[in-house]
């Protein structure tokens, strides 16, 4: 069976729970923290302040892994504090030059991708293979949960697998949103290596039942972590 990766959204985490959470998401060896940054402008929510990292970053060692969904992401970026081997996703549209931002990115010891949303021509990832460790696929329209699959997400995430793999090193395919079972096993048959696991599918009971649920998710979808 193939190996998954999740990346946990902390998003709709209950304060009081973190702790409780970072037992969890240690024990199930979660490969990152998932952070939804968000400018109300490129998409309409806000979400997380500059504080947010700090605390994640004292409470545990995993990597933290930011989605940033907003217009110049290197002035936004640059505000939260990164850590060596994290993780940031931009949209490579909302910036004049996403190419050297991942470079910037990489000198800092940062794993950088670009975040595909769903109207998104993929031409960007085909120029920019050499500076990208990820690429985090959206097969929801981004800055919601519980948006649906968009219909075209498994042949499109198909043809991106295709174009990761002209690059001359390993590209980890990152499927964000609607990440049910039957939706998930589909994803990895498309070639996906990593998961964000959602609130709606693996958080839903609580961190005492994240690892249970996280077990059953796997066994369901017919993959190991």
């Amino acid at each position: 069976m193939k190996k998954i990766n999740f990346y946990a959204n902390i998003w709709a985490l209950k304060p009081w729970e973190i702790l409780d959470y970072v037992k969890a998401f240690e024990e199930t060896h979660t490969e990152g923290l998932h952070f939804d940054i968000m400018d109300g402008h490129y998409v309409p929510n806000l979400a997380m302040g500059v504080d947010e990292a700090p605390l994640w970053h004292s409470l545990t060692n995993i990597p933290l892994d930011f989605h940033v969904m907003a217009y110049e992401p290197e002035r936004i970026i640059e505000r939260y504090e990164l850590r060596a081997g994290d993780r940031v996703s931009i949209h490579p549209e909302t910036t004049a030059h996403p190419y050297r931002v991942m470079e910037e990115l990489r000198e800092k010891g940062v794993r950088t991708g670009y975040t595909i949303s769903p109207s998104i021509t993929m031409d960007y990832v085909r120029e920019a293979l050499p500076v990208l460790d990820f690429v985090n696929f959206m097969a929801v329209n981004p800055g919601f949960f519980g948006k649906p699959m968009v219909p075209n997400a498994i042949e499109k995430l198909e043809r991106l697998r295709q174009i990761c793999d002209m690059a001359d090193h390993h590209i980890d395919l990152t499927v964000d949103g609607s990440i049910i079972p039957e939706h998930g096993r589909l994803y990895v048959q498309a070639g996906a290596d990593s998961l964000v696991a959602g609130p709606s599918t693996l958080e839903k009971e609580g961190p005492a039942k994240y690892a249970e649920r996280m077990e059953a998710y796997c066994r369901e979808i017919g993959v190991e972590h």
